[in-house]
Formats: C-alpha cells, structure tokens, sequence
C-alpha cells in the first residue's frame, strides 16, 4: 500500500508512542531512517499480533 511519506512518520510516532519499543522521538530520526523502523515495526506487529 502506498501512503505519504508524513503519514508513515506519523505511524511512526504514534506507534512509538503506544507500543514504547522505540522511545526516541521520532523528529530525532532523518526521514529514511524513520521509514525503516516503520516498516520494521509494522512487520514485526504483522507476524506477531495478527
């Protein structure tokens, strides 16, 4: 699925935010590395919580 780049950060922060495994902020990160961890993230919750 394709989603604006703000929206992935966005997911990023709120998932940072409610799940706590990544507790830096998410404005600390540049834009591809935050994309990464996003997509790690939401792997990671795909495989284990679905």
């Amino acid at each position: 699925m394709i989603l604006p780049c703000s929206l992935f950060i966005l997911t990023y922060c709120l998932l940072s935010i409610v799940y706590g495994l990544f507790p830096i902020p998410c404005s600390l990160f540049p834009v591809p590395y935050s994309l990464f961890i996003n997509f790690i993230a939401t792997l990671t919750f795909s495989i284990f919580y679905l």
